[in-house]
C-alpha cells in the first residue's frame, strides 16, 4: 500500500504486509498492523485505535519531511529513523522493540495533550549531535544505548532504569523529570538542569559536570559530585 497524498480511511481492523507513505493522511478507526515493511518519509498517521509495527517487521523513517502521529503507535519490530522530525499530536509512541535514531531529530509537540514517547524496549542513539524532545514527555523503562552526543528533554517524563550520559556529551533537562527509587543516572558526560523540579530518588553517579542554572533539584541520596 502506497500513500503519497490525499486521505485514506480504514474503518475496520486491517493487516498490511507493506506500507509506503510519503504524504497525505492515513486514518484508521480500528487497528492497523504492519506485518512486513514500512517506509515513512512524510504525511500523517491518524489512529483512533492503534497502529502496530508487528514483531519481526521493519521500518525506515526517512526523508527530510516531518512524520506526524495522531493517536497511538506501538513498535514491536525494528525502526531505523534517519531523517526528518517526528511530530506527536495527541500522540503516544510506544517503543516495545528496537529503534535506532541515526541523525539529530526533534520529537515535537504538534497539539493536544499528553504527548508521550515511551521506551520499554531498546532505543539506540547514534551520532554526535542532539536529539531533542520538545514539549513531548520521554518515559524510559527500557534500555538506552547512547554512546555519543546530547539528549535534550524539554517535555517531562521519567526514567525508571538507567540513563548513561556519554563522555563529551550532555543531558539537558528543562522540565519536571522523575528519577524514582531504583533508577540510575550515571556517566562521564555533563548533566544540565535548566528548569523544572527534580526529585532524584534513585542513584546519581554522574562523574562529569552537574550544572543547575534554573529550577529546583533535590538530591535524595548520598552523592559525590566531582566538581
Amino acid at each position: 500500500t502506497t500513500v503519497s497524498s490525499g486521505t485514506v480511511n480504514f474503518e475496520n481492523t486491517i493487516n498490511l504486509p507493506a506500507l509506503t507513505q510519503s504524504g497525505g493522511t492515513l486514518s484508521e478507526a480500528g487497528q492497523l498492523t504492519i506485518t512486513g515493511t514500512m517506509t515513512w518519509s512524510g504525511g500523517v498517521l491518524a489512529s483512533t485505535g492503534k497502529v502496530i509495527l508487528a514483531n519481526g517487521a521493519t521500518a525506515t523513517w526517512t526523508g527530510g519531511n516531518d512524520k506526524r502521529l495522531i493517536g497511538v503507535m506501538d513498535n514491536q519490530g525494528t525502526i531505523t529513523f534517519d531523517d526528518g522530525g517526528f511530530v506527536l499530536q495527541d500522540g503516544t509512541f510506544n517503543n516495545l522493540g528496537q529503534m535506532t535514531i541515526s541523525h539529530d531529530p526533534s520529537i515535537l509537540y504538534g497539539g493536544g495533550t499528553a504527548n508521550q514517547f515511551n521506551n520499554s524496549g531498546t532505543l539506540n542513539k547514534s551520532g554526535s549531535g542532539t536529539t531533542t524532545f520538545s514539549s513531548v514527555a520521554f518515559n524510559n523503562s527500557g534500555v538506552v544505548n547512547w554512546p555519543a552526543g546530547n539528549l535534550y528533554l524539554n517535555g517531562g517524563g521519567q526514567n525508571t532504569t538507567t540513563l548513561t550520559v556519554p563522555a563529551g556529551g550532555y543531558l539537558q533537562i528543562n522540565h519536571d523529570y522523575g528519577c524514582p527509587a531504583g533508577s540510575t543516572l550515571t556517566g562521564a558526560g555533563e548533566v544540565r538542569f535548566t528548569g523544572g523540579t527534580h526529585d532524584l530518588l534513585g542513584d546519581y553517579t554522574v562523574s562529569g559536570l552537574t550544572t543547575v542554572s534554573s529550577g529546583t533539584v533535590n538530591f535524595e541520596n548520598t552523592i559525590n559530585l566531582p566538581v
